[in-house]
């Protein structure tokens, strides 16, 4: 599964409804989730819609993209209440930016530290003009993928969990 290997699947009606199961299944309410400025607007509400806490944080300028904010990321997951969900998009959606493999891995081994989940939106992993797309693996990476925007199926809602 899209270079994954070892990875259960759950087939879901898009993509977003993969993150609002994620995000249900393992997001108590007031516990923290972090998304990264700018974030994707559903990514918002289904946290949201969890009773999550949720705390943007930034992201930083590397050339033209903005990637997010590992150092910041860090100080959220040695803090007395760190994240149980950290969510990166990529492309991101809206900016586009493709995160370089080893920010999706630093995120990673981030995650794993604080017993976080890292959630991967990777809807528009075909949408990568000039630069390859990475996704990373983990006991608690669960990457999301839409068949509806690879595929060109925009009225039929069809996307994935790898988990």
């Amino acid at each position: 599964v899209n270079n994954l290997s070892n990875q259960a699947v759950m087939v879901t009606a898009g993509a977003n409804q993969a993150f609002l199961n994620l995000a249900h299944a393992v997001v108590n309410p007031g516990e923290k989730c972090v998304l990264f400025a700018p974030y994707y607007f559903n990514h918002m509400m289904a946290l949201q819609m969890s009773a999550a806490e949720v705390v943007v944080g930034p992201c930083k300028r590397e050339g033209a993209a903005l990637v997010p904010d590992l150092e910041w990321l860090e100080t959220q997951c040695s803090s007395d209440s760190p994240p149980v969900l950290i969510v990166l998009c990529t492309p991101n959606n809206p900016s586009g930016t493709v995160y370089p493999r080893p920010v999706l891995e630093a995120a990673r081994e981030l995650a794993t530290r604080c017993g976080a989940w890292l959630a991967v939106d990777n809807t528009y992993e075909d949408f990568t003009y000039g630069v390859s797309h990475a996704a990373v693996a983990g006991p608690n990476v669960a990457n999301l993928f839409s068949f509806s925007k690879a595929y060109g199926m925009m009225g039929w809602r069809m996307g994935y969990v790898a988990y």
